[in-house]
């Protein structure tokens, strides 16, 4: 899938400009947000739902949109709206991981989001 390796691409260069821009946000950090990344592709990729997947590839295309950016953020304010974002976003994937066969999309969105606002707040304390 094309939109999947532009996907986990994108995210290893933020990933890289975070560890850059950031030096004293740990790294282990950014390293695990990445394979929870991972995981929720693979994870998504087996969903033989198709309307649900197409829902969830969606949802999940705009949070790479958001997190193309998340190197140039400045500002508390901006960091707190990238933070109410992710919540959204991540509130929209759980809301259609309605059946068993989704329960592994809903774990890895729900650790995704945690990572994420866990690296912004960093962010909003050194702001």
């Amino acid at each position: 899938m094309k939109n999947k390796s532009s996907f986990l691409k994108n995210l290893l260069v933020l990933l890289g400009l975070g560890v850059l821009l950031a030096p004293d946000v740990n790294e282990d950090n950014l390293y695990s947000l990445n394979k929870s990344f991972t995981k929720l592709m693979k994870s998504i990729k087996d969903i033989d739902f198709d309307n649900s997947k197409k829902k969830i590839l969606k949802i999940i295309s705009k949070l790479e949109d958001l997190l193309e950016d998340l190197g140039n953020i400045k500002g508390k304010k901006l960091i707190k709206e990238y933070i109410d974002n992710i919540h959204k976003l991540a509130s929209e994937i759980v809301l259609l991981c309605d059946t068993d066969e989704l329960l592994k999309v809903k774990e890895y969105t729900l650790d995704i989001e945690k990572k994420s606002v866990n690296y912004l707040e960093k962010l909003l304390k050194k702001n």
